[in-house]
């Protein structure tokens, strides 16, 4: 144990001899809480929005797009979260009546979604009151008027 003290020690001391590390270190780790996460999920190889929802969550923003179609009910309740489909059809999809919505928006920031697919579920899109959100040729295959709107919805 002495040995290992030793050596933190001699370590921090070298440490304090870089000037302004300490400063430095600190800025990368807050790095990312000033960023954009950009990503792209690939359901087809098992990857899921979730966990890049998750990943995102360390970061001021967020872009993620989607390939394919991913089988999973998604929440975005993070502000300034952009979601895209990569190509004509990807997306989310659920089995239909299982109580859940596809994708349901609860964040107060700005959210984002693009070129999407919403299938399945009981919901295709459920948007919390007073929610933000920027929209542009997104699609549903469940009853869109099932899907709630709040009334500041604004198109792209």
């Amino acid at each position: 144990m002495n040995n290992l003290q030793n050596s933190l020690a001699n370590l921090q001391q070298q440490m304090g001899q870089i000037p302004g590390l300490i400063q430095r270190v600190s800025n990368l780790e807050n790095y990312n809480k000033w960023s954009r996460f950009d990503t792209i999920v690939d359901c087809a190889a098992g990857q899921t929005v979730l966990a890049a929802l998750q990943q995102a969550a360390a970061y001021q923003s967020a872009n993620i797009g989607i390939k394919g179609v991913c089988h999973e009910a998604v929440v975005i309740g993070q502000p300034n979260t952009s979601l895209y489909g990569v190509g004509s059809g990807d997306g989310l999809a659920l089995d239909r009546g299982n109580g859940q919505s596809v994708l349901a928006v609860t964040a107060t920031g700005r959210i984002g979604l693009s070129n999407l697919t919403l299938s399945g579920g009981s919901t295709g899109l459920t948007i919390s009151w007073g929610v933000p959100l920027t929209y542009a040729t997104s699609t549903s295959s469940t009853a869109a008027q099932r899907a709630s709107l709040s009334p500041l919805v604004r198109p792209c």
